[in-house]
């Protein structure tokens, strides 16, 4: 998670990071105050509760997928719930009232373009896998029977509401806005280690409970006890995603591995479920986490091509006069 001076000096050689800007995305970042965060945090529940107890029940749901079926299967009613939350916690909380840009958000476009060619490759990677798999249970390679769906608008269209409703807001929300908040807030009171892991800890159990109106509304209080190893699943989860996105520092990718979690397929095999990535994810978590610094940070430079990195923690100073002392952060 450290990027090394070596490689921020041959990025800038190569113009990739602006010369003038030595600060790292997290020491850019200003608190937004307690009232805000907490007033997000409310709304973020309130919004959960709307849509999952008026927007996605009868009779509305029965008028969002009539309008689905009018647009071919392209506009899902998760896109049109998780529209609403954007707007309102994203647009009017996070950019509105905190003042962030898209590079706050880690909306980057160039990062976007960097995101698709590691993603077909992810893709390949997992889909070479389930072939795999497929072939040693089958003893050849068994096509999916039903990989037409993959390309009817039907899925289509749950997969595009994920990337854009669904996967990016929660990854904005709760992976770049909750947990940068908590650590620029952290680092006032503690160490970098101390206040990485609370902000970690922290923010992802709130993504955790975030879903629990959802699993109420869907399975009621009598399956609380598979609620409550649920909710340990998805805060494990939240913890990879997080990784993944200090690790890779393209937040597009990560919306990109969130969305297929949530919506996978499969082009060998005939079954396809969501265990399988969860295992392919924490696969590729477990090896990230045993590369080299270094080689970490080459896929940093890959993924992001240098630009708009999050250099976290932010580098000490180099050269400092025995008789002054480095400035505190």
């Amino acid at each position: 998670m450290i990027l090394d001076q070596t490689l921020e000096c041959q990025a800038q050689k190569r113009n990739l990071i602006p010369m003038k800007n030595h600060e790292g995305h997290f020491d850019r970042m200003k608190f937004c105050g307690w009232r805000i965060l907490a007033g997000l945090l409310l709304l973020h529940i309130l919004l959960s509760f709307f849509i999952n107890g008026v927007l996605f029940r009868e009779p509305v749901i029965s008028s969002l997928r009539n309008f689905m079926e009018a647009t071919g299967g392209w506009v899902h009613p998760t896109l049109v719930g998780n529209a609403i939350v954007i707007g309102l916690v994203v647009g009017v909380g996070m950019v509105g009232l905190c003042k962030w840009t898209a590079v706050d958000l880690r909306w980057i476009r160039s990062h976007f373009y960097r995101a698709l060619a590691v993603l077909t490759l992810l893709i390949l990677v997992w889909q070479s896998l389930l072939g795999v798999l497929a072939f040693f249970g089958n003893a050849q390679p068994v096509f999916n029977p039903a990989i037409d769906k993959i390309i009817h608008p039907g899925y289509l269209g749950s997969l595009f509401a994920q990337l854009l409703g669904n996967a990016l807001y929660e990854e904005t929300f709760f992976r770049v806005f909750l947990f940068s908040q908590l650590l620029v807030w952290g680092r006032r009171n503690w160490n970098e280690r101390r206040a990485m892991l609370t902000a970690a800890l922290l923010s992802q159990a709130f993504f955790a409970l975030s879903h629990f109106p959802n699993r109420l509304f869907v399975k009621g209080l009598s399956e609380l006890p598979n609620l409550l190893a649920d909710q340990a699943s998805l805060f494990l989860m939240g913890i990879v995603f997080l990784l993944l996105w200090l690790w890779l520092q393209n937040l597009w990718v990560v919306v990109a591995m969130h969305a297929l979690l949530n919506k996978p397929f499969a082009i060998f095999g005939n079954t396809v479920n969501e265990l399988q990535l969860v295992l392919v994810l924490l696969f590729f978590a477990i090896v990230l986490a045993g590369l080299k610094k270094s080689i970490r940070n080459q896929l940093a430079l890959f993924c992001t091509g240098g630009k708009y990195m999050l250099t976290y923690p932010p580098p000490s100073p180099v050269h400092t006069p025995p008789t002054q002392t480095a400035p505190d952060r």
